[in-house]
């Protein structure tokens, strides 16, 4: 055995990483671990693309991978619709929780006010900030069903 590094390894190859694990996930959790893709657009009235955001649901959860709105268009509800169509998405198909990152440049307060918390802060991530990862339980316990 040799390990090597390949950033530029092919797409088989990281095909062939991310399916094994799936794998080895589905037997230690007695189900799929597949993603599945969630994605939200948000279109001015000409067609210009002026947000989106990209995520995937997998096992009961909402991961968000990025969220964005253009800087002329920000401050105007856009995101708080993308981010609350994906959760609704996400509940439609069982989700019963949301996971996200921000870094401390970015939009922490906006995710808090929608109803995500800080549960870890990685300091210095990068250099001179802060990265934050948060959660929201998408429906309360007592209703979040079998």
């Amino acid at each position: 055995m040799r390990v090597t590094s390949h950033p530029n390894a092919s797409a088989a190859e990281l095909d062939r990483i991310r399916d094994g694990l799936t794998q080895a996930n589905a037997v230690a959790v007695g189900r799929d671990a597949t993603r599945v893709a969630v994605v939200q657009l948000a279109h001015d009235d000409v067609g210009v693309l002026i947000g989106g955001l990209i995520g995937f649901r997998r096992w009961d959860w909402l991961y968000i991978d990025h969220l964005w709105v253009a800087a002329a268009h920000r401050h105007a509800g856009i995101g708080s619709q993308l981010l609350r169509a994906a959760e609704a998405e996400a509940i439609v198909h069982g989700c019963t929780h949301a996971l996200l990152d921000t870094f401390s440049f970015q939009a922490r307060g906006f995710y808090e006010r929608l109803g995500y918390r800080v549960f870890a802060t990685l300091d210095d991530c990068p250099a001179g900030h802060q990265a934050h990862y948060m959660t929201k339980a998408l429906r309360p316990a007592d209703a979040s069903g079998p």
